[in-house]
């Protein structure tokens, strides 16, 4: 290894140990401490709670829209719209408490990026939510628009049915 090389290398080989995943709790103080841990677990929590609960209505769009009917679809497509806003603005409290940033280290790049993925999922279904939505009050309804309702319905399925095991991974599993 040359004296030019030298640093180069030595960028790419750790000469501390790795650090401890998650990271442990920060030295701020109990307030703080606990204030991050009983709200960020709160948030992530209620936002499970409201996806789960959201499939009901959810499921009640789809069925309204198999059966071609525009009254029921325009009023359940305007609860799923304020359920998206319910989902979206919990989500953000729930950045706001994570006990990790971004940058810190490789735990906390994961959890941003899960979170910010699943975040985007959120945000496309709920952009299309708003879309059918006013569409349904329109003079622009016919058969290819019911179709299309159940297919935001069923994207929102996976849209939940992805958050649980990400849910499970970001606050279950590395808790263990």
């Amino acid at each position: 290894m040359t004296a030019e090389t030298r640093p180069a290398v030595q960028a790419f080989v750790r000469q501390e140990p790795a650090p401890v995943l998650p990271p442990p709790a920060d030295t701020r103080g109990a307030l703080a401490f606990l204030r991050d841990r009983l709200f960020g677990g709160l948030w992530s929590s209620l936002l499970t709670l409201v996806l789960l609960v959201s499939l009901w209505p959810n499921q009640i769009v789809k069925k309204s829209a198999t059966s071609e009917d525009l009254p029921k679809v325009r009023r359940d497509l305007v609860i799923m719209s304020l359920v998206s806003i319910v989902v979206l603005a919990i989500r953000a409290f729930e950045f706001g408490t994570l006990n990790v940033r971004w940058d810190q280290n490789a735990y906390g790049s994961i959890v941003w990026v899960l979170l910010g993925l699943h975040t985007a999922h959120i945000l496309t279904d709920a952009i299309d939510t708003f879309v059918l939505t006013a569409l349904m009050f329109t003079r622009h309804v016919n058969g290819k628009r019911f179709s299309d309702v159940e297919d935001n319905a069923f994207y929102w399925d996976f849209v939940v049915l992805s958050w649980l095991p990400i849910y499970g991974l970001i606050y279950w599993v590395s808790r263990l």
